[in-house]
């Protein structure tokens, strides 16, 4: 369910494209560097149902673009998303235009529809144009509201602005650390963040066993 979403709302059509060749559609990973702006990472109050929603779309159908974050910049995605209210017939994505928002629906019911045929739908919880934040390529599918709807937004520059700080500075953290091991002294600077790269957080709460006596380590 999660791939019909990115696939039909969020990423490159592929279904008729493959029968017949044609002028491909150019998509681009985009880079960003946090240093090239003055950017401000925008705070909108929201419930804490809404809040609920959109975390658990983040951690859940969404996670693969969310993963290297920790449990605090999830929270502040959490803040930055903003809110769309929709009526019914509100087109939220139209297929052909460029991709450049994330949606996560808080309450309602849309329609995925490509060349105008109902393909999917979805509703409460539900998230989709989830690789619109990842490439600069047109939207496959359009979204449709069905209902009256409130979805909540995260456009491209948030979140390639949320990336890039969150991992220049997860580095730098990590590599300083690690610099503290002695077993690790010796390493090459190049090698050094190799192992950076490598390491991945994990969180825990008081009283957690991090590590179980023979049990393999």
């Amino acid at each position: 369910q999660a791939a019909a979403a990115q696939s039909g709302a969020g990423g490159a059509a592929g279904g008729a494209g493959a029968k017949k060749r044609g002028k491909r559609d150019v998509i681009v990973a985009e880079s960003y560097n946090k240093t090239d702006s003055k950017f401000v990472l925008p705070q909108v109050e929201k419930s804490d149902a809404a809040k609920k929603v959109i975390m658990d779309a983040l951690q859940g159908s969404a996670g693969f673009l969310f993963a290297s974050l920790s449990p605090t910049e999830l929270q502040q995605v959490v803040m930055a998303m903003k809110e769309v209210k929709c009526v019914p017939g509100t087109t939220i994505i139209k297929q052909g235009d460029d991709g450049d928002a994330f949606y996560i629906v808080e309450n309602g019911k849309f329609d995925i529809e490509v060349n105008g045929n109902k393909v999917a739908a979805r509703s409460n919880g539900a998230s989709f144009g989830e690789l619109a934040l990842l490439y600069n390529c047109p939207r496959a599918a359009s979204v449709i509201a069905t209902t009256e709807a409130v979805v909540w937004a995260l456009d491209r520059q948030t979140f390639r602005y949320m990336i890039a700080s969150t991992r220049e500075d997860q580095l730098a953290v990590i590599i300083d650390t690690l610099r503290k091991v002695k077993l690790l002294a010796s390493l090459s600077d190049e090698e050094m963040n190799k192992i950076a790269e490598a390491v991945q957080e994990q969180s825990f709460e008081p009283g957690d066993k991090i590590i179980n006596k023979g049990e393999e380590g």
